[in-house]
């Protein structure tokens, strides 16, 4: 349950008809790799992946001037919008990364594409450990009213980097102790799948 702004009103807009088009989103994610895999890494498949993407973001700006986008409602305008944003980015990081040929610079530009190859091989067991670790760091208290959590942050983070930057400079290295834990799966072969 969710307090807005810290208000006693608890809500939940994470109810049954919004969970319906979040599951039009995995769907979409599932249609995507399942068409790239069958058409196969060319100009064809990107060209494809862009138009539907534009068509996409296109009838959501049309949809939102009825039916708001809305995330935390995970309204059907922001279904479109998102799944037609991310047709978009694929379709480039396909053409960039698979196809085009960049020379000497090739390599280098595949090898800076590791860093994000170690949460696309165990993305369940990287997303269980952070929110199992994030519960467990807010379990755990220092001082009354005080989580360890809160007590990283305000002792480390917001000390050194005050303000709304010291929240993001705190979320960026919770994100790198995750991946750090998906690399060591990754160095040792370990692939968590359903």
């Amino acid at each position: 349950m969710y307090h807005d702004k810290g208000g006693p009103v608890a809500f939940d807009p994470e109810g049954l008809l919004s969970t319906l088009p979040a599951i039009v989103n995995v769907i979409a994610g599932y249609l995507t790799g399942r068409f790239i895999q069958e058409k196969g890494k060319n100009f064809e498949t990107v060209a494809k992946l862009l138009m539907t993407g534009c068509v996409l973001v296109w009838a959501a700006l049309f949809w939102g001037q009825f039916f708001p986008v809305a995330k935390k409602l995970w309204t059907s305008s922001f279904v479109l919008l998102t799944v037609g944003i991310d047709l978009g980015i694929i379709g480039i990081l396909l053409y960039a990364i698979e196809i085009r040929v960049w020379g000497k610079g090739a390599r280098a530009w595949q090898r800076g594409t590791r860093f994000f190859l170690v949460f696309g091989k165990n993305p369940l067991a990287i997303y269980l450990f952070s929110e199992l670790f994030l519960t467990i760091l807010g379990l755990v208290w220092v001082q009354p009213g005080l989580s360890f959590y809160e007590w990283v942050n305000a002792i480390f983070f917001q000390r050194f980097f005050p303000g709304p930057f010291g929240t993001l400079v705190f979320a960026v290295c919770y994100m790198l102790l995750c991946w750090g834990l998906g690399y060591v799966f990754y160095k040792k072969k370990i692939y968590i799948k359903i």
